[in-house]
């Protein structure tokens, strides 16, 4: 198994801060014989998750990123018909002939082993995230991502779960959330993972609650100093 990809650590973190099980790049054989996985696979018995609270909460996660560096692809209430069409033409069209984002979902048809023990006989609800550098329109997030649900439902594996959701995002919501989890989180030590201790330290500079007076003679100078460091951290470019 290769290592994980910082995008796939930033989707497990979420969950881990939620005390979730995780397993990072979890394999599966799929119907071919061949080999495939998941690139994170979450699993609360008692899920403290406000959507399923309560309930045994499964999360098969996938984190992706298509195009050079700097590309954003976005999905725009003009253009949705084409995100649509390709949710329509799953299951009926190969993998390889669909939407490469959507192609993970085959896996799922895949699912075997304890993880489809885990499925049949202990989940009540199910979260399929992906996690890209694709942006929909707020506008259409909620109805394209009900769609998609909708289509997921028809596998047989999930046909009996009695919660199912697509959740599509882009790494900044995730890591929003984890920063505000982490804020609310009152563990005093270092997670001893990378990306919950990245979001231990923004957050300490965002909202210090004690101030050692040594170069700040007032706690708003300090504010503007963070405020500006942050400016300088990331840049939006003028688009007007």
């Amino acid at each position: 198994m290769s290592e994980m990809m910082t995008t796939e650590l930033l989707v497990e973190a979420e969950w881990i801060l939620q005390e979730y099980w995780t397993k990072g790049r979890y394999p599966i054989q799929t119907l071919h014989g061949g080999w495939s996985d998941f690139d994170v696979v979450a699993f609360h018995p008692h899920s403290k998750y406000s959507k399923y609270n309560g309930k045994s909460h499964l999360v098969l996660a996938e984190a992706k990123a298509f195009g050079t560096k700097d590309n954003v692809y976005v999905t725009t209430l003009k253009n949705k018909d084409v995100t649509l069409k390709n949710i329509e033409d799953l299951w009926t069209l190969p993998p390889e002939k669909n939407d490469p984002y959507f192609r993970f979902l085959y896996r799922i048809k895949d699912m075997n082993g304890p993880l489809l023990e885990l499925v049949q006989n202990s989940v009540q609800a199910v979260t399929i995230q992906l996690v890209s550098n694709w942006i929909l329109e707020k506008e259409i997030k909620e109805s394209v991502e009900e769609t998609l649900t909708g289509k997921v439902r028809e596998i047989p594996i999930l046909k009996n779960i009695q919660f199912v959701n697509c959740a599509l995002e882009t790494p900044l919501e995730v890591f929003g959330r984890i920063m505000e989890l982490e804020r609310e989180n009152i563990q005093g030590r270092r997670y001893g993972n990378p990306i919950l201790d990245l979001a231990r330290e923004f957050n300490r500079y965002l909202d210090p609650s004690y101030l050692r007076k040594r170069n700040f003679s007032k706690k708003k100078e300090f504010y503007d100093y963070t405020k500006n460091l942050f400016k300088t951290m990331f840049p939006f470019k003028d688009q007007s």
